[in-house]
């Protein structure tokens, strides 16, 4: 993996900045999703602050994180999958404002700052934008970048001033430096682990930079950053285009439809295609116009220059385009997804709703079948004989007046004659049933 290097006008001067930790997240990868945890690290003080959001966690987010949402009557709530428990959440707007203001206290502190540089540690670039997009929402990106004046990216510093095995070793440490109680919840879905791992990885990089005296340290942290550390003006630039980006793949919709109805294999060079070529500024009326122009040699020389599509993928590419513009060819549709292994066959021109209907209704004429085979079989039995006893579900007796009486008057009897004492007799009229 090759790391590109922040162009000089792009970045930070170099002075005394307030170096931060942060991490987030998310109820998704997209950059319409939702924060849901919000995390920040300096040595002095915490932030650690989890926000409700409005939709609810994807499964890989739930897995990630270990939170989910649940509803208790009418109020949504977000629970801890470790802890089994129910945690303190703000609104985003409350979140974001207490955010804010507790990097201005952090600034403020740290006398003789000229701003505050937030450091992230991770392979893709999603921070930064899911940050600015939700401060975007209630207008406190102007606010913020009174506060911020760029980012560092950890990951792609550490990649060249640091190995794998130094950063598995600070990732360590820190791991010993927590307390028992945050022992128990260390793992590398929360936010606030993240966070400190991200500023203790800088920290160290700056003192194996130079010279390990506490005072220089920030002097040392900002000569290594240079390069790294790109401004906010640049990243808001970014998130515009993202949103553009966003909008273009949009377009080929139509195109790609029935990628998303396969596997996996299928939808994820789906996804490679519409980013590549909105990336490359693409959309699906400037790739008609094109197709109009110069017919399948003109999507074939745009399609070739694309290099960040494998060259046995470009034919096909080429192909789908170009039998989705032509009229007279018939689209390239991927097979549809499985059904497990099962064999399901379907009457043509019927629903599954309607094969069900037919096939019970085959197997009630094949039960009456055997039902009247058996019947034909046995016709000289008697039909007491084939007929299979019923209980009666009633089978509680039920004594008249008379019979009781009866039955009382022949017990009495039989006593007198055993035994020769005398003998009450009582009729059935004077006996009350409870």
């Amino acid at each position: 993996m090759t790391v590109t290097e922040v162009p000089a006008e792009n970045t930070i001067p170099k002075g005394k900045y307030t170096f931060i930790g942060i991490d987030i997240d998310t109820t998704g990868r997209r950059i319409l999703d939702e924060i849901v945890h919000l995390a920040a690290y300096s040595p002095e003080e915490e932030f650690d602050q989890y926000v409700i959001p409005v939709m609810n966690l994807n499964p890989a987010a739930r897995q990630r994180h270990q939170l989910r949402i649940i509803t208790v009557g009418f109020f949504r709530m977000l629970k801890c999958t470790l802890t089994n428990k129910v945690v303190k959440c703000k609104t985003e707007v409350v979140a974001l404002k207490t955010f804010l203001e507790w990097l201005e206290q952090r600034k403020a502190a740290d006398v003789g700052s000229e701003g505050v540089v937030l450091v992230y540690y991770e392979n893709i670039k999603f921070i930064p934008y899911m940050l600015l997009e939700a401060l975007k929402k209630y207008d406190l990106v102007e606010r913020f970048s009174q506060i911020v004046v760029g980012f560092v990216d950890g990951h792609s510093m550490a990649e060249v001033k640091s190995d794998a095995t130094k950063i598995e070793a600070i990732r360590e440490q820190t791991k010993l430096q927590l307390k028992q109680e945050e022992l128990e919840k260390y793992f590398e879905g929360n936010a606030m682990v993240r966070a400190r791992f991200a500023y203790k990885l800088l920290e160290q990089m700056g003192k194996d930079a130079g010279t390990n005296e506490t005072d220089n340290i920030n002097g040392q942290i900002v000569d290594l950053i240079q390069g790294f550390v790109h401004s906010v003006n640049v990243d808001i630039n970014e998130l515009t285009n993202q949103n553009k980006c966003i909008d273009l793949q949009s377009s080929f919709r139509p195109i790609f439809v029935n990628f998303f109805k396969t596997n996996l294999y299928h939808r994820y060079k789906a996804v490679t295609f519409r980013r590549v070529l909105a990336e490359k500024g693409f959309d699906l009326k400037s790739l008609e116009d094109i197709w109009k122009e110069k017919k399948k040699d003109g999507l074939t020389e745009i399609i070739e220059k694309l290099d960040d599509i494998k060259e046995e993928n470009r034919g096909e590419l080429v192909d789908i385009l170009d039998s989705y513009f032509d009229p007279d060819k018939e689209a390239i549709v991927p097979p549809p997804k499985s059904n497990g292994g099962r064999r399901r066959s379907f009457r043509k021109g019927s629903s599954p709703r309607e094969n069900r209907r037919s096939r019970k209704g085959e197997n009630s004429d094949k039960k009456h079948a055997i039902e009247n085979n058996n019947n034909n079989d046995v016709q000289s039995t008697p039909e007491s004989a084939t007929r299979s006893p019923r209980r009666n579900r009633r089978s509680r007796r039920r004594f008249s007046t008379k019979q009781l009486n009866r039955s009382l008057n022949e017990a009495t009897t039989e006593t007198d004659a055993t035994t020769n004492s005398p003998v009450i007799k009582t009729t059935a009229s004077e006996i009350t049933v409870a």
